[in-house]
């Protein structure tokens, strides 16, 4: 018994005192870090909940620049490849800017439930690792945002109900645009064109949004809608992206306790908006006055998608071998394979 204190504790003391040495090593170092998420919002308090998980592992301070003072997610990601910020939390809309793969997940109808999200972050973050990393981009983890409901001010029961309609479609943003041109506009949809944080000013222009329940309340837009139209459409992720050359500026050991926060912070992240989805959608009901509709012609709305949208978004943006891949992964899964 004695030998194996002797052995085993030296080896505690020696993995406790490395952590503590790590903090000291890097606690003059600071990584800017960007989103959008609102000031205020779930979305804030889980990234501060982050920063500060990897300010007590390692002593990095990771300073937070949130909200409209950002700009639009475009901006971030500009700002980060100038090496302006060393890393940001960014939807599909960011991460289609510095890889397409991304957008892949948020066609409409691609992702239908929580447990194809799982299957699908978790299978293909080592992939996204991969294509980021030979950009020059390390990826910590992905979290889920949400499924889009369409929130519009009359009821969407029919697809002859969107005719006439203005519809927000998010600037630069290549999933809202090929929606637009090649469905929507089709179904007599007019196109309101406006960068994420110009939505709420100009909502009585608007007729139709779409985002998670959740993220219709933090960013306002619950003011110049009525109608949650059933059933969700679209998937929306976020990933935690950091500069490479930073990252890699760190030890070993210190990028490893990094990822592991990370990864970590993403999983419960995801647990704790899905919690917040379903809430925002029972308090707009209960205490907002809104009224759910349901899309009758849901399933000729995905056809209308996956035949006029789909393949044309391929060939522009997604390699053929990434796609059917995805696609393949997704069968299987739903045919219980």
């Amino acid at each position: 018994m004695r030998v194996w204190k002797l052995l085993f504790f030296p080896t505690l003391f020696s993995i406790f005192q490395l952590f503590l040495d790590l903090s000291k090593v890097f606690a003059n170092t600071k990584f800017r870090c960007a989103s959008i998420a609102p000031p205020g919002s779930l979305f804030e308090r889980i990234l501060q909940d982050t920063a500060s998980k990897i300010k007590e592992k390692t002593g990095i301070e990771v300073i937070l620049f949130l909200g409209s003072i950002v700009g639009d997610e475009i901006d971030i990601v500009r700002a980060l490849k100038n090496g302006k910020y060393d890393c940001a939390i960014i939807t599909s809309q960011g991460l289609g800017f510095l890889s397409s793969y991304f957008t892949t997940l948020e066609l409409p109808f691609m992702i239908k439930n929580e447990k194809e999200s799982d299957f699908v972050r978790k299978r293909l973050l080592k992939v996204f690792r991969e294509i980021l990393s030979s950009e020059g981009y390390i990826i910590g983890g992905i979290a889920e945002v949400g499924f889009d409901n369409f929130f519009s001010k009359q009821p969407i029961q029919n697809l002859k109900d969107f005719s006439g309609k203005s519809f927000w479609v998010w600037k630069e943003n290549k999933i809202h645009e090929e929606m637009y041109k090649n469905v929507m506009k089709n179904l007599g949809v007019k196109s309101v064109v406006l960068p994420i944080w110009d939505v709420e000013k100009f909502g009585k222009e608007i007729d139709i949004v779409w985002a998670p329940p959740y993220v219709i309340l933090a960013f306002g837009w619950h003011k110049f809608a009525k109608y949650i139209v059933e059933p969700t459409f679209k998937y929306v992720l976020a990933g935690f992206i950091l500069r490479k050359d930073k990252f890699d500026s760190l030890s070993q050991e210190v990028q490893s306790e990094i990822i592991r926060i990370i990864e970590v912070s993403t999983e419960e992240a995801t647990l704790k908006i899905r919690k917040e989805n379903e809430e925002a959608k029972k308090f707009m009901v209960n205490k907002l006055g809104f009224q759910i509709t349901t899309l009758k012609d849901a399933e000729e709305l995905e056809k209308l998608f996956r035949e006029n949208m789909w393949l044309v978004f391929k060939e522009k943006y997604i390699p053929s071998w990434f796609f059917i891949s995805v696609m393949t992964e997704i069968l299987k899964l739903r045919t219980g394979q």
